[in-house]
Order: structure tokens, then sequence, then C-alpha cells
């Protein structure tokens, strides 16, 4: 039998002091609890954001400072009640439901994820927020802690943007439409003035009438491209204007450049540099358009500010080593002109921004071209950069990433002008449809030069039924009219079974992208912009209808050439003595003046050859003499030039002409 053993009094109190060190770490414990879960609550209490707690139930357990301010609720008011109450409907009708399924299934909807709701205050207002829920495990209980942003100011915000946008969206969409009226109400009259001042220049035959006639045509044809400067530049802002790749001979689109320029830059007695990387891939992927409308705005600049020495072209290519199809293009444009002060290069891109109001008023200009080049460059998937120093010049550089290569070659075949200029068609009828008489006028003009026989119809309701009487050979067609527009008309003309086979040509002063698109759509075969290109009139008119050139004689009428007839039928006086003086004294003379090109050197010669012509009874060297003075008088440089240029071609005839007898 065992006893229990008796604890004396020192194991006792030793027991004793052992449960009252237990007691006192509990009661340290509790103490650190109690601060711990105070902090914890000052925290939750000091957050911006409403951060509520509740239980499987969907009963609130917990509700900080922030959510009473946000909803309106004192947490006595809401602990204990379910968190539906916080909510309007549906999300109220259905939360009970969703938390249900959530236990049962584990699927979520917001637990984790986190989504913009509808709340409801205590006040009967309701809020957008921003809520995120995660969920915790606590005695076999979980836990739903709900962290709540009210997102009233960012939607505030958000709608006050969208509206701004779609303002915007407006206002710019009614600029474009007022850049369309404006360009087809400006571009109505210059088809007048620019087209009947092409028609005057192959009548007139007085110099000085000429001139000015020359000079209508010149000044119309500026403001023209000022236009499409402004209408490119509003194509651009609304993000309408479009890049068209397609494989094209690089290096003769900088040939062609150079052509372009090279009366210009020797009016101003300039030197043009063209220098092309034997690198250069023969065929690019490339919008050959708008690089020529690029490089043509960076040269044309390069020669207007460049009073003396060179423009320089420079054209190099970075090929890929890892690869063969593509390449980077640097295209530069060099001149010695005036060039841009250090403070100027920020903004010079910038449009309507110019250097400064002397050089404005000085060189003209809208200051859109820099602009619309960088904004054309950019998206081309490339940048455009300046190096300038006044007094010393500017160096425009245009570097294009990652052109393609095609896998095929073009062939490097430069197009031939068309000429309509001896041009004669077979007898054939055109309808022309315009409501503006002086367009119709302008047409039956020139058609009528080229034996083309007209009908007049001033609306498309009455274009279609003149189609319909007459069956015209061809139609050209104005796209606004009254009474019936041009697309109805085309439309109706496509859908008759007398009249759909015959060829349409709209003839439109508004040329947006999508005014072509809807040309190609209603059945026409093609378009001409405002004003109207007589050569690409007669190009378009020559792919439609039967034509021949006129075998013109040796003998062309045109006012500076000699005429053939007269050299064989003249007799001249001492004609060895008259080549001896045209080839040896004259030709020198000739060879003086092509280099210096002085106007007072150039009429003294042109007085001697007149002498020699009355001495030696020359009709063609009169003939000459009276032409340069002419084209003196009337300062038309590029003339001069070419007049002077043909005085040895002159001097072979007429010492090969059998016409001569001594």
């Amino acid at each position: 039998m065992t006893t229990k053993k008796n604890l004396t009094d020192q194991e006792l109190e030793k027991k004793l002091f052992e449960i009252e060190r237990l007691e006192e770490k509990c009661h340290q414990i509790e103490q650190m609890l109690r601060e711990s879960e105070a902090k914890m609550q000052t925290i939750v209490d000091m957050a911006v954001d409403a951060i509520i707690t509740i239980n499987e139930k969907g009963i609130i357990q917990t509700f900080n400072v922030a959510a009473e301010k946000m909803f309106g609720y004192k947490k006595e008011e809401v602990i204990g009640q379910n968190v539906k109450m916080l909510m309007p409907s549906p999300y109220k009708d259905e939360h009970d439901r969703y938390l249900h399924n959530y236990i049962t299934t584990g699927k979520r909807k917001i637990i984790g994820i986190g989504r913009e709701v509808i709340a409801h205050r205590k006040d009967g207002s309701n809020f957008p927020m921003e809520l995120a829920v995660s969920e915790v495990s606590f005695q076999d209980q979980k836990l739903f802690t709900g962290i709540i942003r009210d997102i009233t100011t960012r939607k505030e915000t958000e709608k006050a943007l969208l509206e701004a946008k779609l303002e915007a969206e407006e206002a710019n969409k009614a600029k474009s439409n007022f850049l369309a009226n404006m360009s087809h109400e400006i571009r109505t009259p210059m088809n007048a003035v620019i087209g009947f001042s092409e028609l005057l220049s192959t009548i007139v035959t007085d110099a000085q009438q000429k001139n000015y006639v020359d000079s209508i045509r010149k000044a119309g044809k500026s403001l023209l491209t000022l236009i499409n400067d402004i209408l490119d530049f509003s194509k651009i802002e609304a993000g309408r204007l479009e890049i068209h790749k397609e494989p094209v001979n690089s290096r003769l689109v900088f040939e062609e450049l150079k052509q372009l320029f090279d009366i210009r830059v020797k009016d101003k007695d300039l030197q043009f540099i063209l220098e092309i990387d034997k690198d250069i891939p023969d065929t690019l992927l490339i919008d050959e358009y708008r690089l020529r409308q690029v490089l043509v705005n960076l040269i044309g600049n390069a020669i207007k500010f460049t009073d003396r020495g060179f423009v320089k072209l420079a054209v190099n290519s970075n090929i890929y080593e890892d690869d063969k199809s593509k390449v980077d293009l640097i295209i530069s444009v060099q001149d010695t002109g005036i060039g841009i002060p250090q403070e100027y290069h920020e903004y010079i891109f910038e449009s309507f921004r110019q250097q400064d109001s002397n050089i404005t008023r000085k060189y003209g200009g809208t200051g859109l071209g820099l602009a619309i080049s960088k904004k054309l460059v950019e998206m081309m998937n490339g940048k455009i950069t300046v190096q300038s120093n006044p007094g010393v010049g500017s160096t425009f550089t245009v570097s294009i990433r990652d052109v393609n290569i095609p896998a095929t070659t073009i062939t490097s075949v430069q197009s031939e002008e068309f000429d309509f200029h001896s041009l004669s068609f077979d007898k054939s009828v055109v309808l022309v449809v315009d409501d503006i008489e002086s367009n119709r006028n302008l047409i039956r003009e020139w058609l009528k030069k080229v034996n083309l026989d007209i009908i007049e119809a001033e609306n498309g309701e009455e274009g279609f039924r003149i189609a319909k009487e007459y069956y015209p050979d061809l139609i050209l067609m104005d796209i606004r009219m009254p009474k019936m527009n041009g697309y109805e008309a085309a439309d109706l003309i496509r859908k008759n079974e007398d009249t759909k086979h015959i060829p349409i040509i709209a003839l439109t002063a508004s040329v947006t992208i999508e005014e072509t698109r809807r040309i190609r759509d209603f059945g026409f075969d093609t378009y001409l912009a405002k004003p109207v290109d007589v050569q690409k009139l007669f190009k378009e008119l020559s792919k439609h209808l039967s034509y021949s050139y006129n075998k013109q004689p040796e003998e062309i009428p045109i006012k500076g050439e000699t005429l053939k007839k007269d050299l064989k039928s003249e007799i001249i006086k001492d004609k060895p003595k008259l080549m001896e003086k045209l080839k040896k004294e004259m030709m020198q003379t000739w060879e003086s003046i092509s280099e210096m090109m002085e106007m007072s050197s150039i009429e003294e010669f042109a007085n001697e050859i007149k002498a020699i012509g009355i001495e030696h009874r020359v009709s063609g060297l009169q003939n000459y003499a009276q032409n340069l003075f002419e084209f003196i008088n009337a300062f038309d440089v590029i003339q001069i030039e070419n007049e002077v240029k043909r005085f040895p071609k002159l001097v072979e005839e007429i010492e090969n002409s059998e016409g001569f007898k001594k």
C-alpha cells in the first residue's frame, strides 16, 4: 500500500512562488496583447481607407474611423449588423447568396480579386468605391476584411476627362469639316484662276502679257501649296493621314529631286550636290509620296535661305548584320545659308513657328512645313534633327528606322512626261457635270483643243438624264452639286444597263481620305483634284478614249525655235563669211556669256546676232535675237537660259541647211 507523501512547507512555498510567477507572466502577456491590439486599432483607425471585417454570415465585426466618415454610421450602429446595410440594390439583394456560394463552393467573385462597386451611405446617397477583400481563418472561423476606397473624385475626374475628350473630338471633327469645306470653297475659284491662266499662257504671244499671266499662275499655285499644307497638318492632327508603303526605286527618287530643283539652284547661282551611298539598296519599301514631300520641303527651305555656296543632299544607309532584309535610312540636307540661332532649335518644328517676323517677311511661308515634315517622319518610324549656326548654314537629318528591303527589285525606268500638246483624240463626246459655270467653260476650252465635243449639265440629276439620252463616251463629274450630288448621279449611272459601261472621272475640290474612298466605292473610275492639272486630265482621258499624236513637221511653229521651212527657202548673202563670223567670233562670245549669264552681256550678244542676221539676210538669226530681247525685257530667266543654250544648234542648222545659197 502506497501512501501519498505530504509536501514539506518549503516545497509548498516553492510551488506557490512558481504559480505567482506564472500569473505575473500571463498578466504581462495580456497587457502586451492589449497594447498590440490598441496599436493595431489605432493604425486601422488612422487609415485613410475604410476597413471593415465581417464573419461567414456577413455580420460586421469591426468598423474603423475612416469607415465611419465614409458611410456616416458610428461603429456602434453597424457592428453586429449584416454588411448588406451598406449596399444599394442589386448588390444588397445578392450579397448573402454570393457569400454562401463562396463558403460552400470556394468560387470567388470578389474575394482576393477586387472590383469597383456602389456603396450606400446612412443619408441614403450612393457613391462609387473600390473594394478589395481578403480572407483569414481565426479559431475555426472565416473572417473577411474589406478595404474600401471612395473613388468619387476619381470617377468625376474620369467623367470630366471623357467629356473633354468627346468635346475635343467633336471640335476636331468640326475643324476637319470646316477645313474640308474651306478646301472645296477655295479650290473651286482656284480652279478657274490657275486653269484659265494656263489656258491664256498658250494663247498670249506678247512677252510682257505672258509674264503677267505666268505670275498669276505661279501665285495661284503658291496659294494652293499653302492650302495643301494646312489640310495635311489637319489630317495629321486628326490621325487621318496614312502612310502607304510600296516598293520604290530609291536612287531614282533622289536623282529626280536633284532634277526638280535644278533650275532654282541655277537661278540663285548655287551648287547642288547629290551624294548617294553606293550601298543603298536599289529598292526600298517606303511611302514615296510622303518621303518626297518631306525632302522637297527641306531642300526648298535650304535653297530659299541660301544666297551663296551650295545645297547638299546626302543619302546613307545602315544595313543590319543580323537581318539583311532591313535598313536604316539616313538622309541629310545641308546648306551654307543664313543658319538658325541655337535658341530657335527647340521650336522650329512647332506649328506656325518661324525664327522671327523679319525672316517671315523676307522669305514668306506659313511655318507649317517643318511641323508637317516632323510628323510625317515620325509616322514613317523615324526622327528629324537639326544642326545649325547663324551665318554658317544648317543640316537637317532624317533618320528612318527598319526600312524593309523587298525581295524583288524595280527596273530603273524614268517615266516620260505625258505629252498632250500634239495630242488629238478621235471624235468623242464628253459629258461635263458641274454646277460652277467657270469650271465647265475651262474644261470646254481645253477639250475643244484636242478634238473633243462636250455636253454640259449643271447638276447630277441633269447629268444622269443627259447620260441616258446621249450616251457620252466619258463623263467628268463634280462631286458637290445641288439637287443631286456626284455620288448619287454616279450610282444611278452605274445601275442603269445602258449607261453603266461609261467611264466616270470625279472632279473634286475635297481631297480627304474619306472622300477618295467614297469615290472608289461609288464606282468612279478615278478622280482628279481641283484645281485640275491639264496634263493629268488628258492623261486620264487617254486611258479611256482613243487618240493619236499629230505628226508635226520639223517646222513646228513654236516661239523661240528656228523654222526649218524658212531655212530651206532663204537665200543667204555670202554664206562662208557668215559661218566664219558665227563659228569663230560669235561662238567665243557665246561661251563667255554662257558661263556668266549676265543680262547686259546677253543683250549685247543679241544686238550683234541681229546685225549679222540683217547683213546676211538670215531671218532665223533675227528672230533668235528678237526672242532674247523679249525674254530679257520680261525678266524671264528660264527662257533666257534656254534660248542661250540653243545657239550652237542654230548655227549647226544654218550650216547644214541646203536652202542657203552663196
